[in-house]
């Protein structure tokens, strides 16, 4: 699933599929499938981490404002896509050294249709792990949207 969404987005913020390769004699092992994408720059929670240790400011306001407005401008563009990344957090976002944001990880995203999200009861359904900035709503297994995304924004600011 994720290396069909990575052949077919194309988006300044989100990491480029460049190829895949296999370990194995069959590339029929789909779990021996790996992906390797453009280099994006550095993991923005490992970046975190280290700049914050330095007693500084990390980013400036235009920094942060633009990170955030390359973040919203993926959002957008999965959105017109159908797609949910569902796994939001500082360790899918890399960031390089001009500040430019990247959306990685689309392992356990998903395309949605106007069924899935439209009506009582309707929704995609799946547990997440990485609960600290996951929607509640995903969860605990219920009912939910391309808001999802939205709200992880916010837990991540």
């Amino acid at each position: 699933r994720e290396l069909q969404l990575l052949r077919e987005l194309s988006h300044d913020n989100i990491a480029r599929l460049r190829f895949t390769y296999t370990t194995d004699d069959s590339a029929a092992q789909l779990e021996s499938v790996y992906l390797a994408t453009e280099f994006a720059g550095y993991d923005l929670r490992v970046f975190l981490d280290e700049e914050s240790s330095k007693n500084k400011q990390i980013f400036t306001l235009v920094h942060f404002k633009r990170m955030l407005s390359e973040l919203l401008r993926a959002l957008k563009y999965l959105n017109s896509a159908k797609v949910i990344h569902r796994d939001l957090k500082p360790d899918n976002l890399a960031i390089d050294s001009q500040y430019k944001l990247t959306l990685l990880d689309f392992g356990i995203a998903r395309v949605i249709d106007d069924k899935m999200t439209n009506g009582p009861g309707n929704g995609c359904y799946r547990a997440i792990e990485t609960t600290a900035f996951g929607q509640t709503n995903v969860s605990h297994r219920l009912a939910y949207n391309e808001k999802a995304d939205i709200w992880s924004i916010g837990a991540i600011l």
